[in-house]
Protein backbone atom coordinates (compact mmCIF):
# COMPACT_ATOMS: atom_id res chain seq x y z
CA UNK A 1 0.00 0.00 0.00
CA UNK A 2 1.57 2.72 -1.15
CA UNK A 3 1.53 6.03 1.40
CA UNK A 4 -0.67 9.20 0.40
CA UNK A 5 1.75 12.15 0.30
CA UNK A 6 1.02 16.08 0.56
CA UNK A 7 2.17 19.04 0.33
CA UNK A 8 3.08 21.44 2.98
CA UNK A 9 4.81 24.77 3.98
CA UNK A 10 5.87 26.12 7.23
CA UNK A 11 6.90 29.79 7.25
CA UNK A 12 9.54 31.70 8.53
CA UNK A 13 9.19 34.19 10.86
CA UNK A 14 12.32 36.09 10.63
CA UNK A 15 14.38 36.75 14.17
CA UNK A 16 11.97 34.51 15.68
CA UNK A 17 11.62 31.19 13.88
CA UNK A 18 14.22 29.97 11.73
CA UNK A 19 15.11 26.50 12.50
CA UNK A 20 13.45 23.90 10.76
CA UNK A 21 11.12 21.91 12.38
CA UNK A 22 10.93 18.56 13.52
CA UNK A 23 7.79 16.14 13.93
CA UNK A 24 8.55 12.76 15.37
CA UNK A 25 5.69 9.91 14.67
CA UNK A 26 6.36 6.33 16.02
CA UNK A 27 9.99 6.66 16.19
CA UNK A 28 10.62 8.35 12.72
CA UNK A 29 12.03 11.84 12.33
CA UNK A 30 10.58 14.18 9.72
CA UNK A 31 12.42 17.21 9.41
CA UNK A 32 10.82 20.54 7.72
CA UNK A 33 12.54 23.05 6.30
CA UNK A 34 10.82 26.34 7.31
CA UNK A 35 9.89 28.78 4.21
CA UNK A 36 9.94 25.34 1.33
CA UNK A 37 6.96 23.47 0.21
CA UNK A 38 7.95 19.83 0.38
CA UNK A 39 6.04 16.50 0.16
CA UNK A 40 5.35 14.55 3.17
CA UNK A 41 3.35 11.82 4.76
CA UNK A 42 -0.56 13.13 5.14
CA UNK A 43 -0.12 11.65 8.37
CA UNK A 44 2.74 14.36 9.25
CA UNK A 45 1.04 17.24 8.00
CA UNK A 46 -2.12 15.96 10.06
CA UNK A 47 0.32 15.39 13.05
CA UNK A 48 1.66 19.17 12.29
CA UNK A 49 -1.62 20.54 12.13
CA UNK A 50 -2.64 18.93 15.54
CA UNK A 51 0.36 20.15 17.02
CA UNK A 52 -0.74 23.99 15.95
CA UNK A 53 -4.49 23.57 17.18
CA UNK A 54 -3.08 22.50 20.19
CA UNK A 55 -1.01 24.93 20.94
CA UNK A 56 -3.60 28.09 19.68
CA UNK A 57 -5.97 26.32 22.65
CA UNK A 58 -3.59 26.62 24.95
CA UNK A 59 -2.80 30.55 24.00
CA UNK A 60 -7.20 30.84 24.17
CA UNK A 61 -7.22 29.34 27.69
CA UNK A 62 -3.99 31.57 28.67
CA UNK A 63 -5.45 34.94 27.48
CA UNK A 64 -8.87 33.84 28.95
CA UNK A 65 -8.03 33.95 31.93
CA UNK A 66 -8.61 37.30 34.22
CA UNK A 67 -6.35 38.49 36.84
CA UNK A 68 -8.33 39.25 39.99
CA UNK A 69 -7.80 41.61 42.66
CA UNK A 70 -7.22 39.77 46.22
CA UNK A 71 -9.81 40.67 48.64
CA UNK A 72 -9.10 41.38 52.42
CA UNK A 73 -10.13 37.56 53.25
CA UNK A 74 -7.36 36.31 50.95
CA UNK A 75 -4.52 35.06 52.48
CA UNK A 76 -1.72 37.65 53.27
CA UNK A 77 1.15 35.58 54.21
CA UNK A 78 1.09 36.49 57.74
CA UNK A 79 -0.85 33.36 59.33
CA UNK A 80 1.24 30.24 60.26
CA UNK A 81 -0.37 26.97 59.20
Amino acid sequence: MAIKRVKMRIEKVPGLMMDDVIIGINGVNYQIPRGKTVEVPDFVKEEYDRSVMAQENLFETENSRKYVEPSSNDFDGSQVF
